[in-house]
This record gives structure tokens, sequence and C-alpha cells, in this order.
């Protein structure tokens, strides 16, 4: 009986033996697996599959033929699924590998946006110590300004009540003045009235004891004056006292005013200093922008190629799902293997029971499909190889 097998097609030899049956490979078909064009093998082969189908549609056999071709083409319909399915799961993982590798440059690119930021962090975290250092600066002068302005006030309050003093003794100054005045005038009147007396004196030729008289209220004059000349030089002597009185808080308040006049030097000295610590304080800030506009750029740089890493991941989220569809189709044809192995067991048993001495088979694919008449004279039932397809062989199938 006709006895043959048409062997898997698997990518690692050129020569498959089984059981002294060979599959011999063309380099055509190395060079397509090779160059990894396995669209362009899965379309050739299909389209392979298709022509050697239609010939054997074509023929007509005997009935054991007839048996023989069936169990022909279910094991060619059965690697014909294999090969289609293993050559589209491999272009899957060919576009996998490819985003794989679009994604591992995406993390090398965000590796070095997170490094330059890293950097970037580094140096802003260096200038703010800085400012922080001349905010800490910058409090203590505004600090030591506070204890100048209290001392200050301090002083004010104290000349404050100084003046205060020295009003109150020049009100006292004045009033003694005005007792001074009143009694120089008084003086004054008395000296008027003596010399009035002295002069009625001098014109009297009265007796002397008119004479005595006028003396002796011009002694009274005199003693009054004395007393008023008394009160005068007690008068002079609390004004010369109030006079020193008034200059120590004089003095004093002289004293305050420089101490205040040192202290406002001071306190303009310290705003200076503040004023050289703001500006030293914004060109800080204005560092520290800079890198801060920098680092948001970086940003901006990580989160697209995030966004492109999603969208690679995306994609191979697509290709799992598509892989795992083939792998249930390719574990459904398992299941229609198995059904088409039963199949091909039961045309076997029912060939062997009809064995005989029939002409050997062969097959070519590319070449030409053949077989053997009783009479031993070799019938042709395709077209010679001049008119088939000039595409190189994929494979050749032989019998033991």
């Amino acid at each position: 009986m006709i006895n043959r097998e048409i062997l898997p097609i698997k990518f690692f030899n050129k020569e498959i033996s089984k059981n002294g049956k060979k599959l011999i490979f063309t380099q055509h078909l190395f060079d397509l697996i090779e160059n990894n064009n396995l669209e362009d093998l899965l379309n050739k082969v299909e389209k392979r599959w298709k022509e050697v189908e239609a010939k054997w549609n074509d023929h007509s056999l005997t009935q054991n033929g007839e048996f023989d071709n069936k169990i022909d083409f279910s094991i060619i319909q059965n690697n014909r699924l294999k090969i289609n399915s293993s050559i589209q799961n491999k272009v899957l993982v060919t576009k996998m590998k490819s985003i794989l590798i679009q994604n591992k440059e995406l993390d090398t690119k965000m590796d070095s946006s997170i490094v330059q930021n890293k950097e970037l962090d580094t140096k802003i975290d260096s200038l703010l110590i800085q400012n922080k250092e001349l905010d800490t600066k910058m409090d203590s002068s505004i600090i030591q300004n506070k204890e100048i302005d209290t001392k200050i006030d301090s002083s004010i309050v104290q000349n404050k009540e100084l003046d205060t003093k020295i009003d109150s003794l020049l009100i006292q100054n004045k009033e003694l003045d005005t007792k001074i005045d009143s009694s120089i005038v008084q003086n004054k009147e008395l000296d008027t009235k003596i010399d009035s007396l002295l002069v009625q004196s001098n014109k009297l030729q009265s007796p002397i004891i008119q004479n005595e008289e006028i003396n002796t209220k011009i002694d009274s004059l005199l003693v009054q004056n004395k007393e008023l000349d008394t009160k005068i030089d007690s008068l002079l002597v609390q004004n010369k006292e109030l006079d020193t009185k008034i200059d120590f808080p004089l003095i004093q308040s002289n004293e305050i005013d420089a101490k205040i006049d040192s202290l406002i030097t001071q306190n303009n000295n310290i705003d200076t200093k503040i004023d050289s610590l703001i500006i030293q304080n914004n060109k800080l800030d204005t560092k520290i922008d800079f890198p801060i506009i920098q680092h948001k750029e970086l940003n901006n740089t990580i989160d697209f190629p995030i966004i492109q890493h999603k969208e690679l991941d995306n994609k191979i989220d697509s290709l799992l799902i598509q892989n795992n569809e083939l792998d249930n189709k390719i574990g459904s044809l398992l299941i229609q293997n198995n059904e088409i192995d039963t199949k091909i067991a039961s045309l076997i048993i029912q060939n062997n029971t009809q064995e005989s001495n029939l002409p050997s088979f062969k097959i070519q694919v590319n070449e030409e499909i053949s077989y053997l008449t009783t009479d031993n004279k070799e019938e042709s039932l395709t077209s010679t190889n001049n008119e088939t397809d000039s595409e190189p062989d994929y494979f050749l199938i032989y019998d033991k």
C-alpha cells in the first residue's frame, strides 16, 4: 500500500528525518526565515497550500487512493494551521520585541531626565540653604533694630520727662523773676519816696523836730529798702538754684539726644545691611527661579516619554491580547488536530483492510504531482514545471 507521511515544518534544520522519511527545506525558505521576513513567508506558504489543494481536488484516484488523498490532505491542512498560527505568533513576538526596545529607549531617556532633575534639586536645595542663612541674618538685624528702637523710645520718654521738669522749673523761674521784678519796682518806689523826703528835708527851714520826723521816715523806708534788697537777694539765690536745676536736666537731655542720634545712626546702618541682604535674597530667589523653571521643563520632558511609555504599554497589552487569542486559536486547532488524527487513524485502518500491491506514489510540490499507472507508465496530472510558478520549492515530500 501507499505509506507516506508529511512531517510538520520546523525552523531549525535544513533536513529532517523520521523513520527513513525526509523533509528537505530549500535554501530560499531558510533565507526567508533567517531574514525574519515572516509575513512574506506566511503569504507564500499559504499560496503553495492552495495550489496543492487545487491540484488534489482535480485529481481522481482509486478508492484506495482517495483514502490516501484524505489522509494526506488532513495532514496538510493540519500542518498549514500549525504553520500559520506559528508564523502569526512570531510576527506578534517580533512586534512586541520592537515595542520593548522602544520602551527601553524611553526608560533610558527618562532615567537621564531624572538624573538631571536630581542635580537641579541639589542646586535648589543649596540655594535654599543660602537663602535661609540670609533670612537668619536679616532676622538677627531686625531684632537688633527693634532693640535699638526700644532704646530710642526709652530715651525719648526720658527726654520728655526731663522736658517736663525743665518746663516746671522754667515756670518757677518765671514766677521768681516776676517776684524779683515786683520787689525791684517796690524798691524803686521806696527810693523815689526817700529821694522825695530828702528833697523836702533840704527845703525845710523848720525846726529840727520836723526834720527828725522826716529822717525817721527815711530810716523806715531805708529799712524797708534793705528788706526788699534781702528778698531780692534771696530770690536771686533761688533763681540761681533753679538755673542750676534747669542746667542739669538740660545736660541730661543733651546727652540723651546724643544717645538718640547714635542709636539712629546704628539703626540706619542696620537698615543698610538689611537692604543689602534683601538684594542678595532677591538675587538668590532669581537663581532659585531659574532651576525651578528648568525643573518644570524637565518634568514636562519626563511626562512626554511617560505618555509614550503608556501608549507602548497599551500596544503591548493589545498584542498580548492578540497573542492570547492566537493561543486560544492554536488550542482550538490542536483539538481539531486531535480530531483529524482520529479520522486519519480511522482512514488508515480502512486503508489497511484493502491492502494490495498498488504502485508507489510520489508528491513533489512546485515540481509536478504524478502517479504511476498499473502498466508502469507515468501520467502527468499537472502542467510541467515550466508552466508553474517560477518561485523556488518550499518543501519536498519523499516516500519511504
